[in-house]
């Protein structure tokens, strides 16, 4: 199966909102998203987007 193409709602079992904003951060080439959400660890990761989801994170 073609992953490449595949809504990135369905392939990391986002929300919408959620699949917009990843959506929207690699459209824009964002490097790095803040976000308490823990859907955002798979999908960033395999996207190459820091995810911050703590204070720590950003040292």
């Amino acid at each position: 199966m073609n992953t490449k193409n595949k809504p990135k709602q369905n392939f990391y079992n986002l929300l919408p909102n959620d699949a917009i904003i990843l959506a929207s951060c690699k459209l824009l080439d964002v490097d790095v998203l803040a976000s308490y959400d823990s859907d955002f660890y798979r999908a960033c990761a395999d996207e190459g987007i820091r995810l911050v989801s703590r204070v720590a994170d950003l040292a």
